[in-house]
């Protein structure tokens, strides 16, 4: 979350302080009388606070979205934006209400054969290889972060992939000129 300035005049800098027992954030906010002061205090809680969400209740959805908000400022823009389409269009609406205590390689590899065989948004048929191929790689890092953040435990990023095949390409030759081969 950003820092801004109210009508009032102050500061504020809302972050997540605590989590429900259903998963949701809930918010809580710093207010200052100067940007930087408000910064300073933000800076002075995140180093006395190291308590993290607990892997329990923490939903798959949340952990797409904490990722999201690691990787934003190391990817491009258009990178981001993909990564994104990606997680909301298919990720998340897939593993909607699961926890990440519920998540196995089993269920990753069923999200992979699903996408494959019916995974187009308008219901006509599957994606390509390499569209689920993008698809793995990026819940290949979502698990790795989960698992370094401790947020998940007893997964492995070892899961099936799509075959892809290869496209040859003929050389073309002018007319009259010899074939190279």
């Amino acid at each position: 979350m950003r820092i801004r300035k109210r009508k009032d005049g102050r500061w504020e800098k809302r972050y997540i302080g605590s989590y429900h027992p259903d998963g949701k954030p809930q918010y809580k906010s710093i207010y200052a009388t100067s940007y930087a002061e408000v910064k300073n205090k933000y800076k002075l809680l995140l180093n006395g606070n190291t308590k993290k969400e607990p892997a329990t209740i923490l939903s798959v959805e949340r952990l797409c979205i904490l990722w999201l908000e690691d990787i934003k400022i190391t990817v491009k823009e258009s990178t981001y934006s993909n990564y994104y389409g990606m997680i909301h269009n298919h990720i998340i609406p897939y593993f909607k209400d699961m926890k990440t205590k519920q998540l196995t390689n089993d269920k990753i590899n069923s999200f992979i054969k699903e996408k494959t065989l019916n995974g187009r948004l308008d219901g006509n048929g599957g994606l390509s290889p390499k569209t689920v191929n993008d698809m793995t790689a990026v819940l290949k890092e979502i698990i790795q972060y989960g698992i370094d953040n401790d947020y998940l435990s007893g997964i492995t990023t070892a899961f099936k992939k799509p075959k892809t095949t290869v496209k040859t390409l003929s050389v073309l030759s002018s007319p009259g000129s010899t074939p190279m081969i």
